[in-house]
C-alpha cells in the first residue's frame, strides 16, 4: 500500500517559513487522514483529493494486471 499526504508547515522549520504568508485562518485537521489544505496553494482541495483518488485507482489497477 501507499499513502498520499498533504504538507503540513510546522512553526521554526524552512517550510513554514517559505508559505506563512500563505497560511489560511482555518482550524487543524478534525482527523489525521484529512488532509485539509492550510495553505493557499496553485489548485484547490478538490483537485487534491480527484489527484489522490486517480492514483488510488491507478495503483489498485496496476496491482490487478500483475496478479497482486
Amino acid at each position: 500500500q501507499f499513502s498520499c499526504t498533504i504538507a503540513y508547515p510546522l512553526p521554526s522549520t524552512e517550510f513554514f517559513e517559505e508559505v506563512k504568508h500563505r497560511l489560511l485562518d482555518t482550524p487543524d485537521w478534525d482527523y489525521t487522514a484529512e488532509n485539509r489544505l492550510l495553505f493557499r496553494r496553485e489548485y484547490s482541495t478538490r483537485f487534491y483529493r480527484w489527484v489522490v483518488r486517480w492514483l488510488h485507482q491507478e495503483w489498485h489497477i496496476s496491482r490487478l494486471r500483475h496478479g497482486l
